[in-house]
């Protein structure tokens, strides 16, 4: 019966209109949901072709969640489609969410950490860059604030790095970078909070957090995707990719802006699991590498592996609760080290849910979720040879996804430090 109703919404409905360069975002009324695919998500796709929607995203097999405005909705309903409402008003819910708040540092000593009240909300890029330079001053010998490249528009991909007793850049590296997809706010937290806890611990003398930082030198970047961070903070708090222009004498009727920075990777760029549609969440670019946001991380990573050798690198993402390993381009591919990847996964799956009892998902990234073409853990793990190599989506399963309300980043953080500890102490 259901694809009886696929099949005459397919024939009954026209190709949407691309998306061109948005003004100011506004999503009063919008609602967000979530449809059962059957096992037939590009079916589904092609029905929804005729709305007027954004994709949220999607388990290949199960499910696909996405946005559209309210009257678009309630005629996908009276269609016969079921659907279930994860959002009734996305606009509110945003509204709700909250305008980023100020950083209020209190008064503090210059060696001190920042208050932990900076994890009671979501905060404007330039506050994260004032963080990053508070948590290096609160260890000054044994840190150091870098920029590993720049963005289209200029911006910084600025990081810390922070290390043990044998001194700065002597151990194997450890990368773990978050906001590649702008929206994903509460992965910039988490980077953040990670870089805390092993600074707070180093400093309180805790055995274990001594040990990761005098075994490995971290290397956290909470935002590598800055100019599109900064607008989703300023025009459209929904927007994915970075801030390209359409080319020069392109046909800007029928381009947009933008680039999926994890899908423009120069390792095996072409597939199913990314888009040639420059208005397309998931347009892989013009060329491999061609984003200079890419082109930053990719020489970074390349230059720590090949200086210090690369132990674990992880790209921090939202939503979904999983954590994914190579490979993504292709689901015959089986990583050389793919049973030791699951064991460490399930290690820190377990460890993840023994705080509040979130549950995560793992395993290789196509055979858990879909194919993605130009990612950056099949990329470390192949091209920069890291010895681990994953990719986390973070809270939650759909419920708020990338609106995460302020009141769980530090649980979202607290739960992820304690499936840190557990990786890192199995590396």
């Amino acid at each position: 019966m259901k694809n009886a109703v696929l099949s005459a919404l397919l024939v009954s409905l026209a190709a949407a209109a691309p998306h061109l360069e948005p003004r100011a975002a506004r999503y009063e009324g919008y609602k967000v949901l979530r449809m059962e695919t059957g096992g037939e998500l590009e079916r589904v796709k092609e029905m929804l072709s005729g709305f007027d929607y954004e994709e949220w995203s999607h388990d290949a097999s199960k499910h696909i969640d996405f946005s559209l405005p309210a009257d678009q909705a309630k005629k996908l309903k009276s269609m016969g489609v079921e659907v279930k409402e994860l959002h009734s008003d996305l606009g509110k819910d945003i509204a709700d969410e909250g305008r980023p708040s100020s950083y209020k540092k209190g008064k503090k000593k210059p060696k001190d950490l920042p208050d932990i009240s900076w994890y009671d909300g979501y905060h404007f890029y330039d506050e994260h860059l004032e963080y990053l330079d508070d948590l290096s001053s609160a260890f000054p010998k044994n840190s150091e604030v870098f920029t590993a490249g720049h963005s289209y528009e200029g911006r910084g991909q600025k990081g810390i790095h922070l290390w043990g007793k044998r001194g700065r850049g002597k151990n194997t590296a450890i990368l773990w970078h978050g906001t590649v997809h702008a929206r994903e706010w509460i992965t910039t937290m988490t980077v953040e909070y990670l870089a805390y806890q092993l600074i707070d611990g180093y400093k309180k003398k805790d055995p274990a957090i001594r040990a990761f930082l005098d075994a490995y030198d971290f290397y956290l970047m909470p935002v590598v995707n800055p100019d599109g961070f900064v607008y989703t903070q300023t025009q459209d708090r929904l927007w994915r990719k970075n801030r390209t222009p359409p080319a020069p004498g392109a046909n800007t009727s029928h381009t947009c802006w933008g680039v999926d920075l994890n899908r423009n990777w120069p390792h095996e760029w072409v597939g199913p699991g990314s888009s040639n549609n420059s208005c397309s969440l998931t347009y892989r670019g013009p060329s491999p590498g061609s984003e200079p946001e890419m082109s930053g991380m990719q020489h970074f990573a390349d230059k720590l592996a090949a200086k210090h050798g690369l132990k674990l690198f992880i790209d921090w993402h939202s939503y979904s609760q999983l954590i994914l390993s190579p490979y993504g381009y292709s689901c015959e591919a089986i990583a050389e080290t793919n049973e030791e990847h699951v064991d460490l996964m399930a290690a820190t799956a377990e460890a993840i849910e023994s705080v509040y009892g979130t549950e995560y998902v793992y395993g290789p990234t196509c055979q858990t979720i879909y194919a993605t073409n130009g990612g950056s853990s099949d990329y470390a793990y192949d091209i920069s040879g890291a010895e681990w190599s994953m990719a986390f989506e973070l809270r939650d399963t759909g419920n708020y996804g990338f609106i995460l309300p302020p009141e769980q980043i530090l649980p979202n953080c607290e739960e992820i430090w304690a499936g840190m500890q557990v990786m890192l102490s199995k590396l």
